[in-house]
């Protein structure tokens, strides 16, 4: 009779573990928001991967737009009429808080 093999049996959930994580990830890709144009100093041009919230909320920053046209932190929420609402958080000035300074 063989003995049972703990190294292998790990192994094996482990691999299904993965496998099924993948399954769940599988995701579609759909576009959420789509920012104005540089005429209204909407957002452009992503900064970073955005980050989501427990709620499903997702924030970013954008290297373009604002009221200075330095870039702006934004959350993006779901709405009850599955859309998604933008709020921009904060607006860069292109100081010496971190946004772009752009040349005239």
């Amino acid at each position: 009779m063989k003995s049972f093999r703990p190294q292998f049996s790990v192994s094996l959930v482990m691999v299904m573990v993965m496998f099924m994580a993948n399954l769940v990830h599988a995701t579609t890709e759909r576009t959420l928001y789509s920012f104005g144009t540089y005429a209204n100093k909407d957002g452009m041009e992503l900064l970073c991967k955005p980050a989501v919230d427990a709620k499903g909320n997702v924030f970013g920053t954008t290297l373009i737009g604002g009221t200075y046209n330095a870039g702006m932190i934004f959350e993006l929420s779901p709405t009850p009429n599955n859309q998604w609402a933008e709020t921009i958080l904060y607006e860069f000035t292109g100081g010496s808080d971190g946004g772009i300074r752009r040349q005239a």
